[in-house]
């Protein structure tokens, strides 16, 4: 995410999110909006920057 050193692992269908490893069907994961408005931003595409996977910038 912009503006944190946060990675994260998001789908793009469901707007899941994982902070930290690889995507499960198991917690600990959630939603776009919830994990955004956690650091007080709107739940847009735009405050988070794609890196593929592997990439530390």
């Amino acid at each position: 995410m912009i503006d944190t050193d946060s990675i994260l692992t998001i789908c793009e269908e469901c707007d899941t999110v994982w902070v930290d490893g690889e995507p499960s069907g198991k917690p600990p994961f959630v939603i776009l909006d919830e994990y955004m408005e956690s650091f007080e931003k709107a739940p847009l595409w735009s405050h988070l920057e794609r890196q593929e996977r592997g990439s530390k910038n």
